[in-house]
């Protein structure tokens, strides 16, 4: 593979593959996604939830830009973990040294060296789910509360008196929560993911299964674990559609060989039907 090629991958104007996982999912724990604001008057809770009008209903749902946010934050933590390059939380994005450079490129018609500069800059989070002035390979879709699936409670706690280190007297509320056993849908949509990369993907709906990581707020209150599975299995479905102006879906192994060609790197994805060989081709990678 030619440099330019493999900055293809990376860009944004040629597209070599797609890819979708689909599934629902399932809260485990009660699940709080607040509406980020002050309740409107009359609202009967202190902490609701968002919710979506579709048609004559208004149903909790689970924005995309949250389900991203958990998916980049547990990758920049896998990261560092892995002694691998990864934004500061301290120092911000790694994008921001090149920022300027990368854009007069752009703005220049450099597209190659714009590109370049990223390659060799950008850590692996930024590359997979976007930065300031690039944009996200991965796509992640609102999910939705399935009608008939899912239930909604209320739940009252007491602020805690810092200073005493108990409750304090008069300071109850309540928070709103979609009950357990609720389904949302889920979707993901990723462009010209290295077999790596969707295996990182695997990692992370693997952490979230296990309870490692949680989604929405008061975590910490035994709110937010939540389960990604598949509409009749215990995984959500993987699906690549190699050249995808083929119109011509493929699934591994039948999948073009090409698909062990992304990066010199790169190692195969054996079957999409085995979540556990999909983890495989982010560890393998790592090693």
């Amino acid at each position: 593979m030619t440099e330019l090629e493999k900055w293809e991958w990376l860009g944004h104007w040629k597209l070599h593959r797609l890819i979708r996982v689909e599934g629902v999912i399932e809260a485990v724990e009660p699940l709080h996604i607040g509406v980020g604001r002050a309740p409107s008057p009359g609202s009967p809770s202190d902490n609701p939830i968002v919710r979506i009008r579709i048609g004559p209903h208004e149903i909790p749902y689970i924005p995309g830009s949250s389900l991203k946010g958990v998916f980049r934050s547990t990758t920049e933590s896998l990261l560092r973990s892995l002694g691998l390059k990864s934004c500061s939380p301290f120092l911000g994005l790694c994008i921001g040294p090149i920022r300027d450079r990368v854009c007069q490129l752009s703005r220049d018609g450099q597209i190659e060296e714009a590109q370049k500069l990223l390659d060799d800059n950008l850590c692996i989070a930024c590359k997979i789910f976007g930065s300031a002035s690039y944009r996200s390979l991965v796509v992640m879709g609102d999910a939705f509360a399935i009608e008939g699936t899912y239930a909604v409670g209320m739940r009252t706690c007491v602020a805690i008196d810092r200073r005493r280190g108990a409750a304090a007297r008069g300071r109850l509320f309540n928070i709103e929560y979609v009950q357990p056993g609720s389904l949302f849908s889920f979707s993901l949509c990723g462009k010209n993911l290295p077999n790596y990369a969707i295996g990182l993907l695997a990692v992370i709906i693997d952490y979230i299964n296990q309870g490692w990581v949680k989604i929405g707020g008061c975590t910490s209150r035994g709110f937010g674990r939540v389960r990604i599975r598949g509409k009749e299995g215990d995984y959500p479905s993987f699906s690549i559609i190699e050249r995808p102006f083929t119109s011509e879906e493929k699934k591994l192994p039948e999948a073009d060989k090409s698909v062990n060609k992304l990066t010199k790197d790169d190692v195969p994805i054996e079957d999409l039907t085995d979540f556990e060989k999909i983890k495989r081709a982010w560890w393998e990678w790592v090693r």
